[in-house]
């Protein structure tokens, strides 16, 4: 008597292997980004919070600094 494996491991077994793959990697990307978009916005709102607290004076000092590449207004 002859015994014949058969093969289980189908292609469509490895398509849908390949798809929870993409989809963890998609997910795994998804969350990175939005973590960083959460720590952008954190940022944003920091740099707007001391820009409130400064003077006009100040603005206009380090956009000017800004602008010309120099060091630090005085």
């Amino acid at each position: 008597m002859q015994v014949v494996r058969m093969n289980t491991h189908t292609d469509s077994d490895t398509s849908v292997e390949r798809e929870r793959e993409r989809q963890r990697r998609l997910a795994t990307f998804e969350r990175g980004f939005h973590m960083f978009e959460d720590a952008l916005d954190r940022a944003e709102a920091h740099v707007s919070d001391e820009a409130a607290r400064m003077s006009a004076k100040e603005l206009l000092e380090l956009a000017y600094v800004d602008r010309i590449g120099g060091g630090s207004p005085s």
